[in-house]
């Protein structure tokens, strides 16, 4: 039997504290063991067999954003440097070409510095010349420059995005078997904690606590994405700082409160989250320590200090970040309530407080995404916001009643809310309507008071062989979450695996809808012999199977046109709707779906990867002499990308030579109106334009009219494509002016630039061979 450990008293008038006694370390013995050894044990061991198959998974929701997108942790070692000093999306940022784009920012650098050392000791890095090239590219757009040089940076660009994929792919079952044992570490500490401070009169309750959590089905994704690593570790160094300020009030040793400091800076480099235990660590020693508030004010106190440190090294990375404030800009999947009346928002945040209480009790139904449209709007007149109102009210008091009688489960209540008063949208805006990794932390209390009840219940059973009914009731919990569990690990299997099968369990998420299309797009686009990379239009190559990109295609499109309806502005949404339109030969669909894309979100670097689709198939036009094809294309490029002036002068000049003046005249005048340094190039194009519309106008409203006939020929001349037509025209007005000196001057004319352009395009004689 552990002894009773004992803090000196206070000698009255000496100033010194107060003497608690420590009950002793007992349980009632219900699972056949009460040691501490044996217990972390069996957790790690069924923590392994809920989590061992995530190791055959990929990549999946923001894991590419955080490493393979992230050229900080593509550099390795010397991008910790850039990891501590930055947003934790700014290289993603950097490479979309946009700012801040969530509000407050997101500063956890510790699980992304752990990518970088992965990427260092076990992958290669490519990060710094990758941030290299795209730097020149944006370089190069900025300045409208399109040259041998650019096309040899983008084939570079999509060979080193081949040669990131290639080993971050290699990385995954690495990670996600770090993952696993990091989560399995801080079930090991908060076993030991809960044993130690919290149930260490029955460490039963502790015991099951730590097996509830480890067994819970909600927590597949934070374990399975690996993105969620900042989840984990805040929850280890939390429980760490929980540690050893509990055993520094204990015992008063300053090495316990030094590493209580360290490990509360550690939480905070994990995840904001560490912010909580300013309430939480003085009053935990207040309901088992039976301090009261006066003496829990000086040990915080250099806690205080840790937070204002680090509020200074965010404000000083980060900045004081905010979300855009107009309408223009805001995005509801950033932003799920920007369309809700202030009541429609107060009552859709109560209403969602209890649909995460119903998750924590019926893990069945489980995704990903539960942003925008996922749940309409809520009325304060529904009976949900009633119902989710009084149950959480009720909650909230019977912890305060609780507290006031120092009761275990009041600390159990006191972690439930103030984890869940950081992610429920009540007190601060989290950009989400609800997730299942925000109640990560919550979910410990939850399972304190599961545990807790069951546990308490057992007791009052009388002459039952309770450690045995324990252990079948156990088993029979663990057989069918375990079931939940592997099955939706595997649905983390990677972007495809994921959204395909959410989309169909919440078939109103814009997000899910968006996905689910976009990775149908990637699996057509890979019979095209690449994935997402654009800018190589393969789909009539021999040995491609363009039938199954269509096919491909067509569901993707469906899934879609579904994200753009029920998010109007969903950038992504259009930008992936125009590749489905494409690649089935939707040509002017798919540059309308990127002309919305472009009214939303103008600097989006792949709208210009798209506009040169259409003018690599312009170019095949007029290598064939199909002016009117290529037209068609630039029109289409023009409209992906209205503020390219290059774009709207190539149009122009097809339209020209495809004799459509009108469109000829307009495209140049645009093309000028973007770009006056052009005026001087484009002018000639322009009154040519505006010269044969004229003419061509007048003549077409009288084919009989020789003057008209004889003025458009005189404009056909200028252009050696179109002396067919002037010698026509010439023609029709000299068999009725035969004797018209004027008119066969300018046949002669044109009988000589006809010869000139014929001598000009004969091949050059080869040079004589010497013998």
């Amino acid at each position: 039997m552990a002894k009773k450990i004992v803090t000196p008293k206070k000698v009255p008038g000496t100033g010194k504290k107060k003497g608690f006694v420590q009950p002793e370390l007992r349980g009632k013995g219900f699972f056949f063991t009460n040691d501490f050894r044996i217990q972390a044990i069996i957790i790690v061991i069924i923590g392994a067999l809920f989590y061992v198959n995530t190791y055959k998974n990929y990549y999946a929701l923001d894991d590419d954003i955080i490493m393979k997108e992230n050229m900080y942790v593509q550099k390795g070692f010397a991008g910790i440097g850039d990891i501590l000093s930055n947003d934790a999306y700014k290289s993603y940022y950097e490479s979309m070409g946009v700012d801040q784009q969530l509000a407050g920012g997101r500063y956890r650098p510790l699980s992304v510095i752990t990518f970088a050392i992965e990427q260092q000791l076990f992958g290669k890095c490519y990060g710094q010349q990758m941030t290299d090239v795209r730097d020149s590219i944006f370089d190069y757009q900025k300045k409208g420059i399109v040259d041998q040089r650019m096309g040899d940076l983008i084939s570079e660009r999509n060979q080193l995005q081949k040669d990131i994929k290639q080993t971050n792919m290699k990385l995954a079952p690495l990670r996600h078997g770090f993952q696993v044992v990091y989560f399995l570490i801080s079930m090991v500490l908060l076993l030991y904690f809960l044993r130690n401070f919290i149930f260490r009169t029955n460490t039963d309750i502790a015991f099951l606590s730590v097996l509830l959590f480890t067994i819970h089905p909600i927590h597949t994704e934070v374990i399975a994405n690996v993105k969620s690593r900042d989840e984990i570790f805040s929850l280890i160094f939390i429980t760490l700082t929980l540690i050893f300020f509990f055993r520094y009030d204990l015992h008063r040793k300053s090495k316990d409160m030094w590493k209580g400091v360290i490990s509360f800076f550690l939480a905070f480099l994990s995840k904001e989250y560490a912010i909580v235990l300013l309430a939480l660590l003085p009053m935990g020693i207040m309901v088992f320590h039976k301090r009261k508030a006066s003496e829990v004010i000086q040990p915080m106190l250099p806690f205080l200090g840790v937070v204002f440190v680090y509020f200074i090294l965010r404000i000083s990375t980060v900045g004081v970040a905010s979300a855009p404030v107009d309408m223009k800009n805001q995005d509801p999947l950033n932003d799920p309530y920007m369309f809700a009346t202030s009541e429609q928002k107060f009552a859709s945040e109560v209403d969602r407080l209890d649909d995460y209480l119903w998750l924590l009790c019926y893990p069945v139904t489980l995704v990903s995404d539960y942003s925008y449209q996922h749940f309409p709007y809520t009325e304060t007149t529904d009976g949900s916001f009633w119902l989710s109102l009084m149950v959480n009210i009720g909650l909230f008091a019977l912890m305060i009643y609780l507290f006031m009688k120092r009761h275990p489960l009041s600390f159990a209540l006191l972690f439930y809310f103030l984890f869940f008063s950081l992610v429920n949208n009540m007190v601060f805006d989290v950009g989400a309507t609800m997730g299942e990794r925000l109640i990560y932390h919550s979910s410990v209390g939850f399972c304190m008071i599961v545990a807790w009840l069951f546990i308490k219940g057992l007791e009052r059973l009388e002459s039952a062989p309770k450690n045995v009914i324990a252990t079948i009731l156990v088993i029979g919990l663990c057989v069918p979450l375990w079931s939940i569990t592997v099955k939706r690990n595997a649905e983390w299997r990677d972007d495809f695996t994921l959204f395909t099968h959410d989309v169909k369990k919440h078939p109103k998420s814009a997000l899910c809808n968006g996905n689910a299309g976009a990775r149908y797009m990637d699996y057509g686009l890979a019979w095209l012999g690449h994935d997402s990379i654009v800018g190589r239009d393969t789909i009539h190559n021999v040995m491609k199977d363009s039938l199954k990109v269509v096919r491909y295609a067509d569901t993707a499109s469906q899934y879609l046109i579904t994200a753009t309806k029920l998010h109007h502005k969903y950038v992504n949404g259009y930008l992936n709707l125009g590749l489905c339109h494409y690649y089935r030969g939707r040509y002017e669909e798919a540059a309308d779906a990127w002309n919305m894309a472009y009214t939303y979100f103008p600097s989006n670097v792949n709208l210009k990867d798209y506009e040169q689709l259409f003018v690599t198939k312009a170019n095949d036009c007029v290598r064939k002499g199909d002016f009117k094809g290529a037209a068609r294309f630039l029109r289409d490029a023009t409209t992906t990308m209205p503020n390219d002036p290059r774009a709207w002068s190539d149009y122009a000049g097809a339209s020209f030579m495809a004799m459509d003046f009108v469109n000829a005249r307009k495209a140049f005048q645009q093309a000028i109106y973007l770009d006056k340094s052009l005026q001087a190039t484009l002018n000639n194009g322009l009154g040519a334009s505006a010269y044969n519309e004229r003419k061509y106008a007048a003549y077409m409203k009288d084919t009989t009219n020789l003057d008209s006939a004889f003025a458009l020929a005189q404009g056909y001349m200028g252009t050696g494509q179109f002396y067919p037509e002037a010698h026509r025209l010439l023609d029709k007005v000299a068999a009725a002016r035969p004797n018209d000196a004027t008119v066969k001057h300018y046949q002669d004319s044109l009988g000589k630039l006809e010869e000139k352009l014929r001598i000009a395009n004969l091949p050059k004689p080869k040079p004589a061979v010497k013998n």
